[in-house]
């Protein structure tokens, strides 16, 4: 894909077309990127060194710095005079750096929509999450072309995925996208993109793309660490100092002190107050269901209950309730227990494919739980047809 800036690919087929020397490399085919460190690449892709995505200068030292785990296809690999860059790189660096100039303060999420658009073929999209400077969220998703009539149901999905997830986050949309005009959505353009940095791409973790910490910025390392342990020392200390004065007003004692019991009753109530109320949560959370399964060629809904019917519980020696498929990634997996009811119930048909019902039902439900976000199952005898359509039972999990 061409713009007045970048050329950029996604595909093995597109870098035949390749007539620069310098490529941006979108998601697509040519990129594995997880935060997962376990995570298993295709096969053949090879390692680069992990991406740290989190704010300051010293992340890299920091234990807890959230990794992007990436490795590329090998066609990339020792390619003669061309030097590529990622875009995920690009996206990482603006997410990280808006917590730092957009706000002036490390407070906040915002989430970043980008990713690559091309006449007569699907849409591939990456979604970054950043809370407080730090990437705590990065997937992606394949939409329909653009001109294609459910792209547009599709896009208001991711949107609408993202907001039930993180309540306040701010919505910005970059190139190399066009700006798809949604309702709330930020178009950035080519500020999410920036300054990328060209490099040839090699086998080596040491290669020209990666970056070396010399000594000097270890010693610079070691004393900011110290400074900032002093101040969260002075600050503690000032903290207890206040509680102490606080706590020994003569006007406090003379009211019987503080009474623990009490703060913990205001705790509570305030712990109440501020969880969401699932008649407040139930009609947008089914808005964002219906989108995602609209994005389904040829579904039509038959039912949709929000809350489910009781889950009958398993009974030992019956057949095991079917696997669950997680939209992300299975971080969520082990909060369905087996006496957690199911939140939502949806009955839908789908044209007969040529797979088995099982195999239908497996890639309905994978494409399912990307667009609505939940985690999902095939009920017991979950499966009817006929001769032309499919009728599949699905209870469905809500996180957050």
């Amino acid at each position: 894909m061409k713009n007045s800036k970048m050329f950029v690919v996604e595909n093995v087929q597109d870098l035949k077309s390749i007539t620069t020397r310098k490529v941006m490399v979108g998601g697509g085919h040519l990129i594995f990127a997880t935060t997962q460190a376990r995570a298993e690449p295709p096969k053949g892709f090879v390692a680069q060194r992990p991406r740290e995505a989190g704010m300051g200068l010293l992340a890299a030292f920091k234990k807890n710095t959230p990794k992007v785990y990436v490795h590329v296809h090998p066609a990339l690999v020792g390619v003669d005079k061309t030097r590529f860059a990622l875009l995920l790189d690009s996206y990482i660096a603006w997410g990280i750096s808006w917590a730092r100039h957009a706000r002036g303060q490390t407070k906040g999420t915002v989430a970043l929509i980008g990713g690559i658009e091309h006449e007569g073929r699907p849409s591939h999209i990456d979604v970054l999450v950043f809370e407080n400077g730090r990437l705590v969220a990065l997937y992606d998703q394949e939409l329909p072309e653009r001109d294609d009539f459910r792209f547009q149901a599709s896009a208001e999905a991711i949107v609408a995925k993202i907001r039930s997830d993180y309540a306040g986050v701010k919505i910005k949309q970059a190139a190399p996208l066009s700006n798809w005009g949604l309702e709330g959505v930020e178009y950035i353009g080519e500020a999410g993109v920036g300054q990328p940095k060209y490099a040839p791409i090699t086998r080596s973790l040491n290669s020209h793309m990666e970056f070396v910490v010399p000594a000097a910025l270890a010693a610079i390392g070691i004393v900011y660490n110290f400074g900032a342990i002093g101040m969260a020392w002075t600050d503690w200390g000032s903290a207890q100092g206040s509680f102490n004065e606080a706590v020994n007003d003569p006007a406090l004692r003379e009211t019987g002190g503080i009474d623990s019991a009490y703060i913990d009753v205001m705790n509570q109530r305030r712990i109440f107050m501020e969880t969401p109320r699932k008649q407040d949560v139930l009609p947008d959370k089914v808005l964002q269901i219906v989108r995602g399964i609209g994005v389904l060629p040829g579904v039509q809904i038959i039912e949709l209950r929000l809350p489910a019917p009781s889950v009958t519980v398993q009974i030992p020696g019956q057949s095991p309730a079917a696997p669950i498929i997680n939209a992300d990634g299975g971080k969520n997996h082990d909060l369905i227990t087996a006496d957690r009811g199911a939140d939502a119930q949806i009955r839908i048909s789908m044209p007969k494919s040529a797979a088995s019902a099982i195999d239908q039902a497996r890639e309905v439900l994978g494409q399912l739980a990307g667009g609505t976000g939940m985690s999902l199952r095939l009920t017991q005898d979950g499966v009817a047809e006929d001769k032309d359509r499919r009728v599949f039972t699905i209870e469905g999990f809500i996180h957050g």
